[in-house]
């Protein structure tokens, strides 16, 4: 029998003075550079793995000024461009568990560069049969499937009076919602003293980690798949966001840095207990957006 692969955990990262995207050892060690593009005014960011490990989903806007999603082999080859759509901006793309379909936010652009509300979208692997999700005013971003491929958790606002002034952020009221693959019975998972945002399920689907801003900080913490026994990992003076499981649900990686200051931004990694905290890049750049398997 052949040994399980290694692990390793995706990132996107502007260390070559362009924001491409990267694969490491999830020790820190052994960094390679997978994209290539060069211009500083083209992103690749956003990885996201296929379940067998063979092709990585991202978002770029290589050919336009708004980002349309990009597929590769897991070696940074073979790249194909999976949608093509003018004033449109698609994000947070994320595979199902039987790899036939990718869940993804998209917001449209105003002719004056408005960014409207984002709605969740699902489109097959090979880039056919885009759908709509989600639909309204709301803002319905950053899909997670639950290992089952059954249920997808999102983040919504959803459930808030609608504010122009905060379309296409980060800030106000979005908690954590869940789904039916597709798209019906949505229920709120958490009401949150703060805004709770990015939910990444445990690989066993049982718990689901979020990123929580309130009183004042913005933490990592757990909950169960139900939303029930919220708890608390980091509480440390910066901002601690995005989470990915280590694929035996014993540590969770994630975004840390300084408040208001995106491009200092490290890939910290602390166990699923909250004990064992530990950097894993060290740049003056931004190193963000991790995916581990």
């Amino acid at each position: 029998m052949l040994p399980p692969p290694t692990e390793r955990i995706l990132f996107d990262s502007h260390r070559s003075g362009t924001e491409e995207i990267y694969v490491m050892d999830p020790n820190g060690s052994n960094v390679r550079q997978l994209t290539r593009v060069g211009r500083k005014e083209v992103t690749s960011w956003l990885p996201d793995w296929s379940p067998d490990r063979k092709r990585i989903v991202f978002s770029s806007n290589r050919t336009g000024p708004w980002d349309d999603l990009y597929v590769m082999d897991a070696d940074g080859g073979n790249v194909q461009q999976l949608t093509d759509t003018p004033q449109v901006s698609e994000h947070d793309a994320a595979w199902s568990p039987d790899s036939r379909h990718i869940a993804y936010d998209r917001a449209p652009i105003t002719a004056g560069g408005t960014r409207q509300s984002a709605q969740i979208w699902i489109i097959d692997a090979d880039g056919s049969n885009a759908n709509a999700l989600t639909t309204g005013s709301s803002r319905n971003m950053r899909p997670a499937w639950s290992p089952d491929g059954s249920t997808i958790a999102f983040m919504s606002d959803r459930h808030a009076e609608f504010n122009l002034s905060l379309m296409g952020t980060e800030e106000g009221d979005l908690e954590i919602y869940l789904m039916d693959r597709d798209g019906s019975n949505i229920r709120r998972l958490t009401e949150f003293a703060g805004t709770a945002l990015s939910p990444a399920w445990s690989p066993d689907g049982q718990r689901i980690a979020f990123h929580g801003r309130g009183d004042g900080n913005s933490n990592i913490y757990v909950m169960n798949a139900a939303g029930s026994n919220q708890r608390r990992l980091t509480n440390e003076p910066r901002v601690d966001g995005r989470p990915t499981w280590s694929p035996d649900g014993r540590e969770i990686a994630f975004n840390c840095g300084p408040e208001n200051q995106f491009e200092k931004f490290e890939i910290c990694l602390i166990r699923a207990d909250g004990s064992g905290f530990r950097t894993l890049t060290k740049n003056d750049v931004l190193d963000g957006h991790p995916d581990w398997w």
